[in-house]
């Protein structure tokens, strides 16, 4: 009988695993923080025509108390340039530079494997300023997340090149338009 547990204190081992089934263990990272608080990075990329490109972008900060940065979890999105510029450690502008050229690197490497035109790009940087890429999503939620941002013009953009792939490319990932 394996345990489970919501919380594992610093340092703990797993010791009991059921055998017949499949894990994804994936490694710790120490994530920068904003307010105190742990963040990662949703990257939205569209690829309209031959090239992707970098629809939005913001950073989700964990709720006080929770470790981890999801939405459903309670996490802030927030403007990705104003979280990083929190970290006065670390070059903001080149890191935005870094994530760009990474997330177009990641999308292109993925497309050339997968008929993907729209995906969002989960990615992390550490206390150090390190990239890290956790996940990649190929039906996107993320109209809550960049409306809470207040960036109108982001949002629209989003939008317009996500209904444009759809109807331009008949996308079946979506099934309709989004207003």
């Amino acid at each position: 009988m394996s345990k489970t547990r919501s919380k594992l204190p610093e340092g703990a081992v797993v010791n009991e695993i059921k055998l017949n089934e499949k894990f994804i263990v994936q490694q710790g990272i120490d994530l920068a923080t904003f307010g105190g608080l742990p963040f990662d990075l949703r990257i939205l990329m569209h690829k309209p025509e031959e090239r992707w490109q970098i629809s939005g972008w913001l950073a989700r900060v964990a709720k006080k108390g929770q470790i981890v940065t999801n939405h459903i979890r309670g996490a802030k999105a927030m403007p990705l340039d104003h979280v990083l510029k929190d970290n006065s450690h670390l070059n903001s502008t080149d890191l935005m530079i870094k994530l760009g050229d990474l997330a177009h690197q990641i999308s292109q490497a993925l497309g050339s494997y997968f008929d993907l035109r729209i995906l969002a790009l989960d990615m992390a940087v550490d206390k150090n300023g390190k990239l890290w890429f956790i996940e990649m999503n190929s039906d996107p939620m993320f109209r809550k997340m960049f409306k809470e941002i207040g960036n109108k013009e982001m949002v629209a953009n989003v939008i317009h090149i996500r209904n444009y792939i759809i109807k331009k490319y008949k996308y079946t990932k979506s099934k309709k338009k989004v207003k």
